[in-house]
Order: C-alpha cells, then sequence, then structure tokens
C-alpha cells in the first residue's frame, strides 16, 4: 500500500466529483485523501507568474471543498483563487496519508502554510485583486487561520519525518519549491503560522487559561 498519495485536478465541483467517483471503486484500504483526514491546497497562478495558495484540512475532503466551490453569500477563498488564476480555474493538491488523524493533518497544515509563507515561488495578493479590503493576506498565502497544534502520539514522525516526504513529492512535481530554498528565506524565518515549541505552547496555553478564568 502506498502511504503517501498526492493527486491534482481543477478547483470545481465537476472535477471533485469525477475523483471522488473514480477512487471510490478502489479498496477502502486506498480510499485516501478521500476516506481519511486530508489536506488540501489549492493553487493559482495569477498572469505574471507568481502563485498564489489556501491550504485547507478535513475528514470529507471532497465535501469540504465542495463547500467552498458553492458558497454564494461570499466569495470564498477557493473561488477567489480561480479568479485570481491567469486560466480562470486555480489546481487543487489533495493529499492523503494512511497514517493522518485529526492531530496530524492540523499539524500538516499548519507546516504547509509556514513553508508556503517563505516559498519564493508564491508571490503576493495585492489589495485590488481582493474582494473586499479585509481580504487582503501577503506572502501568497490567503489563510488566516492559526491552529497551533500541543504535543500527541508520534508528533515526531509527522513532523520530521512525513512532512519532509509530503514537500519533497510537491517539489518534484513543481508545486513548490525546493524545502533547502524555502528554509533559506527570510519570510520563512518571520512566518506568523511557525510551530511553537511546547515551551512556548505551554506558556500560551497557561495565559489563555488565565485569561478564561
Amino acid at each position: 500500500m502506498n502511504k503517501l498519495n498526492i493527486k491534482t485536478i481543477k478547483n470545481s465541483i465537476s472535477e471533485l466529483t469525477a475523483f471522488a467517483d473514480k477512487i471510490s471503486t478502489l479498496d477502502e484500504t486506498e480510499q485516501y485523501p478521500t476516506k481519511y483526514p486530508s489536506v488540501y491546497i489549492a493553487d493559482a497562478e495569477k498572469r505574471n507568474g507568481e502563485h498564489v495558495a489556501y491550504v485547507g484540512e478535513s475528514y470529507n475532503v471532497v465535501q469540504r471543498t465542495n463547500q467552498h466551490l458553492a458558497e454564494k453569500r461570499n466569495e470564498d477563498a477557493l473561488q477567489k483563487l480561480n479568479r485570481l488564476d491567469k486560466n480562470g480555474l486555480a489546481n487543487l493538491h489533495l493529499i492523503g496519508h494512511s497514517h493522518f488523524n485529526k492531530s496530524a493533518t492540523l499539524l500538516i497544515e499548519q507546516m504547509l502554510m509556514n513553508y508556503i509563507i517563505g516559498d519564493p515561488k508564491f508571490g503576493h495578493v495585492r489589495r485590488d485583486e481582493a474582494q473586499r479590503e479585509n481580504d487582503f493576506e501577503s506572502a501568497g498565502i490567503l489563510n488566516k487561520r492559526d491552529d497551533a497544534q500541543s504535543d500527541f502520539y508520534m508528533r515526531d514522525e509527522y513532523e520530521n519525518k512525513i512532512f519532509p516526504a509530503i514537500w519533497d513529492q510537491l517539489a518534484k512535481k513543481n508545486i513548490v519549491s525546493k524545502m533547502s530554498v524555502v528554509e533559506n528565506s527570510a519570510l520563512f524565518a518571520n512566518s506568523p503560522f511557525k510551530q511553537l515549541s511546547k515551551e512556548q505552547l505551554d506558556a500560551k496555553h497557561q495565559i489563555e487559561d488565565s485569561i478564561q478564568t
């Protein structure tokens, strides 16, 4: 069984439906990234060659991304990426692993955001490209959420083995730059999505607890 499975499709409801139908014919143990907790990257290439991304995670990645694309009240991040893409339809990279669980996908999501911010391949979302002023995000990523993860079982394996394997595969597919390029960038060093150490997380939780009480 191939533990890591990365599939790229177009960012549309019809493509998602066709992909889900195709993967549903496989043995249940092979039905990831749709059957189990997974991570996804939506990636638009602008006319100037820069890329903009949105990173997400979900137990049901097809249902969640369909919800993004079907949103009618406000322009969703995935809809926005289609608008920014030079061809009018962004790419959607679905990332599954047979060892993923909810804690793992939240960690991988956070690490992907951190590394994408430091990736020179991803440019900036200009204020005039955003739908509304408060949508403006810099450093090539539309995420605003910060889900710092506390310690959990086998976190070291996900952080130091599985994530580098995911990034390496993404780099080989020319979706992202090599990890060494990212880690040497100033944006990576100052990323707001960088993982906190155990001591920093403990301090953060103590502060939050004191505020709540």
